[in-house]
């Protein structure tokens, strides 16, 4: 059997090395050959939120839960916020009845591409005057909201409370 020259060997390890290399790649292109995850997705970020009612108005003319339209998005709200794309964020609506009757709140949306899991309290939900009771709902209207699963986005959130009748 005669001897193998350098060169020849390093032929042969080049050779093999490929042959490697080739069957790797078609693993990992089959699919049974599976890579590292690279980390977790990049965070969705809520810079705003604006809150829009469907309300009436009492006998003054006034609307009975205040502000028709109005948004928020500063520190003192904790915005912006970030969180898992795909996972659920509360957000929180205040509520004060000021009219003299008690009024029906029947339904909070999101528009896309947020969708709503649940509030509490749970809807309709009858809110008393704020002459009987002048903290409103404890807490507000929390809106547990579904965040999309858009890694990296910055998006505000609109919500729609509607206290005009049943959806």
């Amino acid at each position: 059997m005669r001897k193998l020259a350098r060169r020849q060997w390093w032929t042969v390890i080049v050779v093999v090395a490929v042959g490697v290399l080739i069957v790797i790649l078609g693993l990992i292109a089959a699919g049974i050959l599976v890579l590292p995850p690279t980390g977790p997705p990049a965070p969705v970020k809520i810079s705003t939120v604006c809150v829009t009612w469907e309300q009436g108005k009492n006998a003054s003319g006034n609307y009975w839960f205040g502000q028709n339209n109005y948004c928020y998005g500063d520190l003192a709200h904790n915005l912006p916020y970030s969180a898992a794309p795909g996972s659920t964020v509360v957000i929180p609506v205040e509520v004060l009845n000021y009219d003299s009757v008690s009024h029906t709140i029947y339904s909070a949306q999101v528009a896309p591409p947020f969708s709503v899991a649940s509030t509490s309290p749970p809807l309709p939900y009858i809110v008393t005057s704020i002459n009987v009771n002048p903290e409103g709902i404890d807490g507000g209207l929390l809106v547990y909201t579904v965040l999309p699963n858009s890694p990296g986005a910055t998006l505000s959130v609109n919500v729609t409370v509607n206290a005009l009748g049943a959806p």
